[in-house]
């Protein structure tokens, strides 16, 4: 303890305790999140910090409150959870308060590629709360690498944030997602007007292109893990990567935009038959 306690600056020390008093009063009183969020971006050094709502039994995640220094991430991007698409259902088995880098917990190369994407060096979690049907927590990314002592920092505060977050007075919660729609109105449209198409617009992969097309024929999400023979776990990865890749908040919505793509190819087929 007398180590991690010599690695933190006066500043930082008292710091962490504003900051640490601002979210107890905010989650008691409804008080001003965006304060506390840019609170605690300063003062481990972050470039954006989100409370974020991930659903447990369907493929939905809602951005709670978030506060960022510049925007990063690419248009119709900007509610997005990478630690939602790269964590996915470990979110739900954390301990409360446990704190996850994803370049510990998930070294594969797509993950590493999507954070060059947003051009992120590591993106860091923090659990609030695990409940029946969604879990909470904070989302921390940084365009440099984290710092070991403010890595510490986050873990010695990750217990009290999270019973904090607990114990917060009713309607809190529905108050922030009442003030976070789905998607922010200038990204209702969608982003790639023919997701299907052979340009591949959106960068889909092999197999989410896949999922789209059996979308697209009406095939229920609840069977999809069957006939594409995998698990339950990585078909919901798969989902909310789509959900990313095309701008749409959930399963509807891709469904809308899918029928959309198929009725533009069938157009375009027909008009080249005429031109013949």
């Amino acid at each position: 303890m007398s180590a991690i306690r010599k690695s933190f600056s006066a500043e930082q020390t008292r710091g962490s305790v504003k900051v640490v008093a601002k979210f107890v009063h905010a989650v008691d009183l409804g008080g001003n999140f965006q304060l506390v969020l840019a609170g605690l971006q300063g003062l481990v050094g972050s470039d954006s910090v989100k409370i974020v709502r991930q659903m447990r039994h369907f493929d939905r995640t809602r951005i709670m409150a978030r506060h960022e220094k510049a925007v990063r991430m690419p248009p119709g991007k900007a509610s997005c959870s990478l630690g939602s698409e790269l964590l996915g259902d470990l979110l739900h088995t954390t301990n409360l308060g446990s704190v996850l880098c994803i370049t510990e917990v998930n070294a594969s190369i797509d993950a590493r590629d999507k954070l060059d994407q947003f051009g992120l060096r590591e993106v860091v979690t923090l659990s609030l709360c695990t409940e029946r049907d969604f879990s909470d927590f904070l989302e921390f990314q940084f365009e440099r690498p984290l710092l070991e002592h403010n890595r510490q920092l986050l873990e010695i505060l990750g217990s009290v944030l999270s019973q904090s977050w607990l114990d917060r007075a009713p309607g809190v919660a529905a108050m922030l997602l009442a003030r976070q729609p789905c998607q922010n109105s200038e990204d209702r449209e969608p982003k790639f007007a023919n997701v299907l198409s052979v340009q591949n617009p959106a960068g889909l992969t092999r197999s989410e292109y896949r999922i789209c097309m059996l979308v697209q024929e009406g095939r229920l999400p609840d069977k999809l893990s069957e006939i594409l023979q995998i698990s339950k776990s990585t078909f919901r990865s798969h989902m909310r990567s789509i959900f990313l890749k095309t701008g749409v908040s959930g399963h509807l919505e891709l469904v809308h935009l899918l029928h959309q793509s198929g009725n533009q190819t069938r157009d375009g087929l027909q008009m080249k038959a005429v031109q013949r």
